[in-house]
């Protein structure tokens, strides 16, 4: 409460205030005889209600250490730092505008209204409304009274999803001829013939091949700092969401004498910079792009990129084998799917994808 005026009125005392919206307000200081008794009132209902201010409640809020990063790892939920500093980014951006405004009194629509008029993406949004819901799930612990999470609207996302490739654009992009550069040539055909996601490539090693079964473990994938998780997309230490996906003949020829040539450790990365760190995803996408136009495929209003060969892999393979068999090749199904490394339960994957082989070496041969 700020710039507030006590009035004298009959025997009482009156304090008025203008909020952050430029609304009036008034309150009676009770059992106030003096101007002193009524400024010391004030100063107490000030404090009481400081407490309510979202930059307050928020002050603490996703910083490394903090009493509030504590309580979530004590409850189990267990941040990296790149999602705590993202989620801070988010408070820091909502504190700029509503910051100094008290929660009980602001509008649900006020937000949303402020975040519809904001240029960021679909998704941008999306995301800080979710952060936005802990700073209110926080109440629990800062407010004397805890104020109930609301039901934000979500925003459309706005990002154009990828295009698939034709029979003939996915001959040139996977021939020899199309990459100066033999590890490229090896990066995009088994991008393509796994369905992975860049991230995914970038965190690839020998010990995910099994020659013997013909199939790839997908095991962990490449953080944009480059740190390798040894859990897929979605998945955690506790629930790695691994997949196994059939490997064609032609992907196990070349990777196997690949390895075997440059003599690839089973833990190390197959593809690295000079530095040892894996290739950047932005320097494999640029290539991409740069390369398309060379070998006559004309990108126009189409989104071609990388991923491009992902949803060109599933379309492909959905046609030839049970749709169900290949969301467990690609990684969209929700069954938790754990300790591949154990002989029983891989050996029980092995087998359920054991008839996409045929599909699998027609796929680009």
């Amino acid at each position: 409460m700020e710039n507030y005026k006590l009035i004298k009125k009959d025997d009482r005392w009156l304090c008025k205030w203008k909020d952050a919206d430029g609304k009036f307000h008034q309150k009676i200081c009770f059992n106030c005889k003096s101007k002193k008794d009524a400024e010391r009132f004030v100063d107490k209902l000030s404090n009481k209600d400081d407490q309510y201010l979202y930059k307050n409640i928020a002050s603490q809020m996703y910083l490394e250490g903090s009493p509030h990063i504590k309580r979530l790892e004590m409850f189990g939920k267990k941040l990296t730092n790149e999602t705590i500093k993202q989620k801070r980014s988010h408070i820091e951006f909502f504190l700029k505008r509503f910051g100094n405004r008290d929660i009980r009194s602001t509008r649900i629509s006020e937000i949303e209204l402020y975040l519809m008029n904001d240029s960021h993406s679909g998704s941008f949004k999306n995301n800080v409304l979710d952060t936005i819901g802990t700073i209110y799930e926080e109440t629990i612990w800062k407010c004397d009274i805890t104020i109930p999470k609301p039901k934000f609207q979500r925003f459309s996302r706005n990002s154009k999803k990828a295009d698939v490739f034709d029979e003939w654009e996915m001959e040139l992009i996977l021939s020899k001829k199309t990459w100066e550069n033999y590890e490229h040539y090896l990066i995009f055909n088994l991008i393509a013939a796994c369905g992975l996601r860049i991230s995914e490539l970038r965190a690839v090693r020998p010990c995910q091949f099994l020659w013997k079964e013909k199939i790839l473990i997908v095991d962990g994938f490449c953080k944009t700092n480059g740190e390798r998780t040894n859990y897929n997309k979605k998945g955690s230490e506790e629930n790695r969401k691994l997949r196994v996906v059939p490997l064609s003949d032609k992907i196990i020829r070349l990777y196997r004498k690949y390895i075997a040539d440059n003599s690839i450790a089973d833990g190390q990365l197959i593809f690295t910079r000079e530095d040892g760190t894996p290739p950047r995803r932005e320097t494999l996408e640029a290539l991409f792009k740069r390369t398309l136009p060379k070998i006559g495929i004309k990108i126009g209003k189409r989104k071609l990129v990388p991923h491009s060969l992902r949803y060109t892999y599933v379309t492909q393979m959905s046609s030839m084998v049970d749709l169900e068999k290949v969301r467990k090749m690609v990684g969209h199904n929700s069954i938790a799917m754990t300790e591949y490394y154990n002989r029983f339960s891989l050996n029980s994957e092995i087998r359920s994808v054991q008839e996409a082989f045929p599909a699998v070496n027609k796929l680009y041969e």
